[in-house]
């Protein structure tokens, strides 16, 4: 099983139930992997089990409003924790990653100059991105090139994707030949980037986390290691910033 495929199991899997592991953690799926090798560090030193939701920031968002059995959710921005702080009554969010964006190309394709060659790089191809009307990375993606001028350009050629990881699935399997993902995702086989965006183009990409009004003291434990330096130096290692 790849991991989409691996992605998708776990998505289908979040269903409201009665009970739930030791600790979990819902998290945006930009985070999938690294959270992954947070919660095997997390177990391996306190014998805590601990399981992993993942998917757009968005639809665990309202999978959490729905009754969904999280110890505590990590969204890719502000928003979307603030709606289950407001909706589930859950904690004031603590600052948990940053990213940045990029472009991506299939693997072996060319740099690009600058953002403005983009419209011309599609050609009659399609950009990829996580949905800009509730996908975070696809909103980061927008407010850039929003602020380039290029949105008008662009809008009619975008692929909205479920999350950002459907974004370079997109790109890997060659359904779209570019994608504005964050700067993490550009390190799976089959992708690579093409050009780093200028960072003053787009509010900085934050994660966030909440803990839950449900959580017990597994989640708790698991919820103050994430903010450890063992912790950071894993969000370090695989290209994540404080």
């Amino acid at each position: 099983m790849n991991r989409f495929a691996s992605l998708a199991a776990l998505t289908a899997a979040m269903v409201p139930v009665a009970a739930r592991a030791d600790a979990e953690v819902f998290a945006a799926a930009s985070l999938t992997d690294v959270v992954t090798a947070l919660e095997t560090a997390f177990t391996a030193q306190t014998d805590v089990a601990a399981t992993l939701a993942a998917d757009s920031s968005s639809t665990l968002a309202r999978q959490i409003e729905a009754g969904a059995p999280a110890g505590f959710f990590i969204s890719a921005n502000r928003q979307w924790a603030d709606y289950v702080v407001a909706s589930s009554g859950y904690a004031e969010p603590v600052r948990f990653a940053g990213n940045s964006l990029v472009v991506i190309g299939p693997t072996g394709a060319a740099p690009l100059a600058s953002l403005a060659d983009l419209p011309a790089a599609l050609g009659g191809g399609r950009l990829a991105l996580g949905d800009p009307e509730s996908v975070p990375a696809g909103q980061y993606a927008k407010e850039a090139l929003t602020a380039a001028g290029l949105w008008g350009a662009i809008e009619s050629k975008v692929a909205p994707a479920d999350n950002v990881r459907a974004a370079v699935l997109l790109v890997e399997t060659g359904a779209a030949p570019y994608a504005i993902v964050y700067s993490t995702d550009a390190a799976f086989p089959g992708v690579e980037k093409v050009l780093e965006i200028d960072a003053s183009l787009y509010t900085p990409v934050v994660y966030w986390m909440t803990m839950a009004p449900s959580a017990d003291a597994d989640d708790e434990l698991f919820f103050e290691w994430l903010q450890s330096g063992e912790a950071k130096a894993i969000l370090a290692a695989q290209g994540f910033t404080e």
